[in-house]
């Protein structure tokens, strides 16, 4: 019906709304493939025994550690000036450290060499080194003067190719090898100061052993304390 240009819905003349009847017979239904697996109970799973909530949980296998071939043996640690220090670093008189591997030769002098004794008849070139200036103050170490192994049992080896020996701090002992004489072998089983080139029974100062920090090398197998 429309009023002046204006349209209205007759509500009369609108049949009721009737829903759709479905055919039950004519639905089709899902096929199933399989049975279902019965539960036992409405508390047990699928397939297997309910946890043991009471229980602790197995602990899982710890994997080994992996095992280093060539360890880190030790340290050694000078307060001596260098015949080239490195750029860029603190100065050495501060102290140096290096550590030592099982594997490791390490060579003390003035000058580099392709090849040293390690032990008597054997020669094996060193894998570090640590070299004094050869200024005035440093006459008594020799160019060659000695070469320092380690090993995981804390056996320090130390072989003397000098001419005027080592000095051992701890042990208050000096090593002089002959002169002429092939190198000399010592074995040490505990920590040590080495002085290369000086005796102490040579110098009547007391505070001779500040003096010589300069021309000596601290060996310390790890698992061992510094002095």
């Amino acid at each position: 019906m429309r009023v002046k240009g204006k349209a209205y819905l007759d509500f009369d003349r609108i049949a009721p709304f009737k829903a759709p009847t479905v055919n039950a017979d004519r639905v089709r239904r899902p096929r199933r493939r399989g049975k279902l697996p019965a539960m036992s109970s409405p508390t047990q799973p699928i397939g297997g025994v309910p946890p043991d909530a009471t229980r602790p949980a197995a602990a899982r296998p710890v994997p080994a550690a992996p095992t280093d071939p060539d360890p880190v043996v030790g340290f050694l640690v000078f307060y001596s000036e260098m015949a080239e220090p490195p750029t860029g670093q603190p100065d050495p008189r501060l102290g140096r450290v290096y550590p030592m591997r099982e594997s490791d030769v390490f060579f003390v002098g003035k000058a580099s060499t392709d090849e040293v004794p390690v032990e008597e008849g054997r020669m094996q070139a060193p894998t570090a080194c640590h070299l004094f200036p050869g200024s005035s103050d440093f006459a008594h170490i020799s160019r060659k003067h000695a070469v320092l192994r380690m090993d995981r049992t804390g056996k320090i080896r130390v072989t003397d190719l000098s001419t005027n020996g080592l000095y051992f701090v701890r042990a208050k002992r000096r090593a002089h090898r002959t002169t002429g004489s092939g190198p000399e072998f010592h074995e040490l089983t505990a920590p040590e100061t080495i002085v290369f080139g000086l005796d102490e029974n040579a110098f009547k100062d007391p505070r001779w052993h500040e003096k010589a920090d300069r021309f000596q090398v601290e060996i310390v197998p790890v698992g061992a304390a510094p002095r």
